[in-house]
């Protein structure tokens, strides 16, 4: 808050507005270095601005020439929690990454390491974020060079993960432990996948991130949750409802039903189309 009296001309500026003895001593509100006034309308003797005054220096120039500084501060925005983090449990060697959910959207950086058994950072993570488009779920992708088996230079490098040991993923404080069991190479069968009541049971735990957006049910109203390998629809369901899938899904080792993620780019699934409608009837 700041008073000035000067040739009885005296002035208040506030966040709230500018508060003078007669409405004929304010000449202006502007940002500072702007020569755009401040629109504003009086309430008796203060001139209270249309748009609340944001983050940044302000000035309230008075009919005899003083100028009321302001410097308003940025409001401090609450620190985004991690909500969960998947897969966790016991992952496939060939794991592809993380899907981390906040509780809000994002706008500070973000710390993540992966500490291996020795407690070291291992350094298994490729230098790519892929947030949602909100900025309140992110995809964290472990190096896929390392992954995939026919790519020379992984040799030397080494895996991400190594069968059999423990490691612990910390993403903005937050510690997220698993094991590490082994790789899958191994597509997803949809041939075995089944409804039952408002679940889809797969074969196997899928990327939770792509699943939820993966199937849409006809004339139903909600939801849907991923649990493991489970796709659960939370809303209201018609009677004998389909689910059609409508996207991609990937297990964690990117495996889809058409193809296995170290199988060359090329090589197309020589065998009928996996389904891709399911119901309780079928």
């Amino acid at each position: 808050m700041i008073w000035l009296l000067a040739c009885a001309v005296e002035g208040e500026l506030t966040a709230d507005g500018v508060r003078v003895s007669d409405r004929a001593d304010l000449v202006e509100l502007r940002r500072a270095g702007s020569e755009q006034p401040v629109s504003g309308t009086w309430s008796g003797t203060t001139f209270r601005p249309v748009v609340p005054l944001e983050a940044g220096t302000w000035e309230a120039e008075l009919r005899d020439g003083q100028v009321l500084t302001l410097v308003v501060e940025a409001e401090a925005l609450p620190e985004p929690e991690v909500l969960d983090i998947r897969p966790g449990g016991v992952v496939p060697a060939n794991l592809l990454g993380f899907h981390v959910r906040f509780d809000q959207p994002v706008g500070v950086p973000v710390e993540r390491r992966l500490l291996g058994p020795d407690g070291e950072d291992a350094q298994a993570f490729a230098e790519t974020w892929l947030w949602s488009e909100d900025r309140s779920e992110l995809n964290l992708l472990l190096h896929p060079g390392r992954t995939k088996t026919d790519i020379p230079f992984a040799e030397d490098l080494g895996p991400n993960l190594i069968e059999g040991s423990s490691y612990t993923l910390v993403v903005h404080g937050h510690e997220h432990a698993f094991e590490v069991g082994p790789p899958d190479h191994t597509r997803p069968l949809p041939e075995d996948w089944r409804v039952q009541g408002d679940t889809l049971i797969l074969d196997e735990v899928m990327r939770s991130d792509l699943l939820v957006r993966a199937f849409e049910i006809e004339g139903a109203t909600g939801e849907f949750v991923a649990e493991e390998d489970r796709l659960r629809f939370v809303g209201e369901l018609p009677e004998d409802a389909v689910w059609v899938q409508v996207g991609r899904v990937e297990d964690l080792a990117g495996n889809t039903p058409t193809r296995t993620f170290d199988a060359p780019a090329d090589e197309a699934l020589r065998q009928d189309p996996p389904p891709t409608r399911f119901s309780e009837r079928r």
